[in-house]
Parts: C-alpha cells; structure tokens; sequence
C-alpha cells in the first residue's frame, strides 16, 4: 500500500544521513566513558567502573541529562 510513497533504501548496515534542520546536529562530542542511553536529546551516564573508583565523582565524570538541544553561543 505504502510502496508508491517510497522515496528510496537504505543499505543494510546504512544510517539516514541527518536532517538539515536537526536541532541537535551541533551538540558537544562527548568523552567516551559515558555510557549513552539516548544519543538525541542526548542521556548518558558514568559508567559504574569509574563510580566506584572514588568516592566522590568528578563533575565532568557525572551523567549528563538534556531534554534540549545544547544552547550555541551567539559570537
């Protein structure tokens, strides 16, 4: 029913190239310690092999929860 809508395919291991108006294209790289639980708005935690390291955790180690965009700033 849907086929006569089809634009295209994707290959098998192939990602959709991102939107030219993502909101989120322009967000920070993160460390890759974090463990990712939702890449856009970005959810990440610390990964608990380095929770348990300290006692206290670093504030660049702690998770990261958006439900935004990152702001850029207007230069």
């Amino acid at each position: 029913m849907l086929e006569s809508m089809r634009i295209g395919s994707l290959g098998e291991n192939e990602d959709p190239p991102p939107a030219a108006d993502d909101p989120y294209a322009r967000d920070p790289v993160r460390p890759p310690w974090f463990e990712i639980r939702n890449p856009a708005p970005f959810n990440a935690e610390t990964n608990p092999e380095m929770l348990i390291k300290n006692f206290i955790t670093k504030n660049d180690e702690f998770y990261i929860r958006n439900h935004l965009p990152v702001p850029v700033n207007p230069e």
